[in-house]
């Protein structure tokens, strides 16, 4: 009876069940009919509408007519933009316009051919208008130059004018037309008055020494003292001392062999003649030794002229050398000076504290800054006679700390005003350095190579 029962009752619920799904698919197919309707509805409504403006019929999908809605949006927010580019283009149109009829007279008043489009005529006259201004600028540039040299030629006809009444009695008294005579005159009168002075005293010396007075012509002759004159008599008293050298060896020779003979020989006449030779010998070899002395002191004195002569000469050269080493090594040597060595000098480096160095005793970068002081002396002594060909240095820093190759690139600086320095390196330091010491240096790029060129 349980089960029966159980079974009545799931019939009567699958039944319920069933009457309340028909019930609501009656529903559905109402709320669908109602549902198409409104769509069929709207879809009119929406094809009416698109029939009336732009869009047209049939209407596009729902999709794409959303997306037609959003960009409408979008343009109705750009609208205001759009008018005011639009006035914007018309102004600057309206500009360009009278630009052009404006610079087209103007090229036609300077003569530039007139092309079709006006906007290539703007640049050739933007071109014309900075050269005019340039040519402008350089003129204002140039007469404020020829005023200052008008001014520096009169201040410097002054000067000659005082100048030449200053000159005048020199002029005068020693009969010669130009400065340079008159200096280089006064320049050998003040050096052959130091030689004089200077043989004078050696030949005090001398005499004081030797005890004799036999100086005296060679000290007249040392006052008028030729260079190339003295060092041919030089080179001849040097040949007559090496031969009475050689006569007085062979005159000792024949008093020894005199006094062995003499020794060896009895108490007659013989030994008196043998004395009398030894005699005559003696007073020979004393006069020989007289002349060899006198001659000895003259070929001093000579060689200290001719040492002084080319001191004299070169102490313009060696003053600028011994500055310029100084420069570079930092002030650690203070000057230069030369010893006599064989037949030529051998040249000394100064050190500031004391003391002194051969050339070859130096390091090798010392020796590179000394042979660069050399070199730079030379070349402003040359500068100041004549023309000179530029000076070019191909990497002789390369043992050269910062400080000594700032010090190097302010005397190539000191050079540059006389001529043209150029120096080549692959260094890119070297590059900043000469920029720091020398602001107005060029500096060349040679590209590829790698290499720089200031």
């Amino acid at each position: 009876l349980l089960a029966e029962a159980e079974a009545l009752l799931q019939g009567a619920e699958r039944r319920e069940m069933h009457a309340g799904l028909r019930r609501e698919a009656v529903a559905r197919r109402a709320a669908l009919a109602q549902a198409e309707a409104a769509r069929a509805a709207w879809s009119a409504a929406l094809e009416a509408a698109c029939a009336e403006c732009w869009i047209g019929t049939p209407p596009p999908a729902p999709a794409h007519l959303r997306a037609i809605l959003t960009t409408l949006a979008r343009l109705d927010t750009l609208a205001p933009q759009a008018e005011a580019l639009a006035r914007r283009i018309a102004r600057i149109e309206e500009d360009t316009a009278q630009f052009h009829a404006r610079i087209v007279p103007m090229a036609g008043a300077l003569g530039i051919d007139i092309v079709p489009d006006p906007l290539r005529l703007w640049p050739v006259l933007r071109d014309r208008l900075r050269a005019a201004q340039a040519a402008v600028g350089e003129r204002a540039r140039l007469q404020t130059a020829r005023s200052k040299a008008q001014a520096q030629i009169q201040a410097l006809a002054q000067r000659s004018a005082l100048l030449d009444d200053a000159l005048a009695p020199l002029r005068a008294h020693f009969g010669a037309p130009s400065l340079a005579t008159i200096a280089q005159q006064i320049a050998e009168i003040s050096q052959a008055r130091a030689l004089a002075i200077e043989c004078a005293v050696l030949g005090a010396e001398l005499e004081a020494h030797l005890g004799v007075s036999a100086l005296a012509p060679e000290r007249d002759r040392l006052e008028q003292l030729d260079e190339a004159g003295a060092r041919a008599e030089a080179e001849g008293l040097a040949a007559s001392l090496r031969a009475q050298d050689q006569a007085l060896q062979r005159a000792y020779a024949d008093l020894a062999a005199a006094e062995k003979a003499l020794a060896a020989g009895g108490q007659d006449s013989t030994a008196a003649r043998l004395e009398a030779e030894r005699q005559a010998m003696l007073e020979e070899i004393g006069t020989e030794a007289r002349r060899y002395l006198a001659r000895q002191a003259g070929i001093l004195a000579l060689e200290q002229g001719l040492r002084r002569y080319r001191d004299t000469h070169r102490s313009g050269m060696m003053t600028r050398a011994a500055a310029a080493f100084a420069q570079l090594t930092g002030g650690r040597y203070s000057g230069l000076s030369t010893r006599p060595e064989g037949k030529g000098e051998m040249l000394i480096a100064q050190m500031a504290g004391g003391g002194s160095k051969e050339v070859r005793k130096l390091s090798k970068g010392t020796r590179f800054q000394l042979y660069l002081a050399l070199r730079i002396a030379a070349y402003l002594d040359l500068a100041e006679r004549q023309a000179v060909v530029p000076f070019i240095a191909d990497d002789i820093m390369e043992t050269f700390d910062d400080t000594r190759a700032g010090a190097a690139f302010d005397l190539l600086a000191q050079m540059a005003r006389q001529g043209q320095v150029i120096y080549l390196t692959h260094h890119a330091h070297l590059c900043d350095i000469a920029r720091r010491v020398c602001p107005g240096v060029q500096v060349h790029d040679l590209g590829a190579s790698g290499g720089q060129a200031g």
